[in-house]
């Protein structure tokens, strides 16, 4: 019986090689000349009133980047709840520069939006309530060799403030 379990996680183990094996493999390029994406949120998490939120973009195989609002899965939209006066911060962890940019809503306080390194960080104040809208513009890859697979996500984040 211990044979045929030892066999199983075997097995197990050989399949997640190969599939990392064959997602390398895949040569689609992530760069800001690919079709953009505009579907429904596949995701959205709050911070439930939170006083301030950290956002991180990071590479993702399959549409190029996504975002985690305070540890939430990796998803292009998220959202968030805060008081006004309170903030986000954006760090940019991708393999490409973002900048920042507000799409609606009353005028945030914004610093440092245009991140053109890995690490860089924008901040965002909301000084009055009411529904704020971002998104991002990417560059072009700064590290070579990264492989993608399909449209790059649109990255978006609404922030209810009350």
């Amino acid at each position: 019986m211990h044979s045929n379990l030892f066999s199983e996680d075997i097995m197990k183990r050989i399949v997640v090689i190969a599939v990392a094996i064959l997602g390398t493999t895949l040569l689609a390029g992530c760069g800001s000349s690919a079709a953009q994406q505009t579907s429904t949120p596949k995701s959205s998490v709050g911070t439930d009133g939170a006083s301030a939120a950290a956002l991180v973009i990071e590479h993702a195989t399959a549409g190029c980047h996504n975002w985690a609002l305070n540890g939430s899965p990796m998803a292009p939209h998220q959202v968030a709840h805060l008081q006004h006066g309170n903030g986000i911060t954006v760090t940019d962890n991708d393999v490409m520069p973002h900048q920042l940019i507000q799409t609606g809503g009353p005028a945030a306080q914004m610093a440092s939006t245009n991140m053109t390194k890995s690490g860089a960080q924008a901040t965002v104040t909301f000084p009055t309530a009411g529904v704020y809208k971002f998104t991002t513009k990417a560059g072009e890859d700064y590290t070579s060799g990264i492989v993608t697979t399909g449209a790059d996500n649109v990255l978006t984040l609404t922030v209810y403030v009350s």
